[in-house]
């Protein structure tokens, strides 16, 4: 993550409206049938594992994309990816694999709505986002992590791929990770306003 995000952070976080998050380690997800992620940390970390296999669990030998780190304390994505989490089989253990091996403090994901005008799509569907979504909500509870979530709209609108790029957190290939990492970046700034509009 490039020092450009945390000056654009300290710019937010200027504005009274904004306080700086509480949590130090975010794992922000765009959940479906393959689930997206990144884990951002706040202030130094060690021993961070650099990745997950497709299962979820830790692999040192397939490391995630190298991404450009800050010279400047902040914020930082340490690490992305993407896991399969359908058929539902495979969501559990690779969910469970991500919260074991980063130990969140906060987890942000994509909420999912069914709309009126799409309902017709969803007859006889499974609808692989919610039943994924049931489990990352399962786990986090369990473990005692905090979740939010997120509407596609609004983390897509405010964080484009060129803002990525910018920011030096644009991992080509993976499309539900550079999602997740939208969802990551706009809970940093915006997910700790003081008004209860918290979409």
């Amino acid at each position: 993550m490039s020092d450009t995000f945390n000056k654009f952070a300290k710019a937010v976080f200027a504005n009274p409206q904004f306080r700086p998050p509480i949590y130090t380690r975010l794992l922000a997800l765009d959940p479906g049938e393959t689930t997206g992620w990144s884990f951002f940390v706040n202030g130094s970390a060690s021993n961070i594992p650099s990745a997950v296999d497709p299962t979820g669990h830790l692999n040192t030998e397939a490391p995630a994309p190298a991404l450009p780190q800050s010279s400047e304390p902040g914020w930082r994505l340490e690490v992305c990816g993407q896991i399969k989490t359908w058929p539902i089989e495979s969501a559990f253990p690779s969910i469970t694999s991500l919260l074991e091996t980063y130990h969140p403090d906060q987890v942000v994901y994509e909420r999912y709505n069914v709309y009126g005008w799409k309902a017709a799509d969803h007859s006889w569907s499974d609808v692989p986002t919610l039943q994924v979504i049931g489990i990352i909500r399962t786990l986090a509870l369990q473990s005692k992590i905090p979740t939010d979530e997120q509407t596609a709209q609004i983390a897509k609108a405010f964080c484009k791929d060129d803002k990525l790029r910018s920011w030096g957190m644009y991992a080509k290939g993976q499309r539900h990770s550079r999602d997740s990492m939208r969802h990551g970046t706009y809970h940093i700034l915006f997910g700790n306003r003081l008004s209860k509009d918290k979409t």
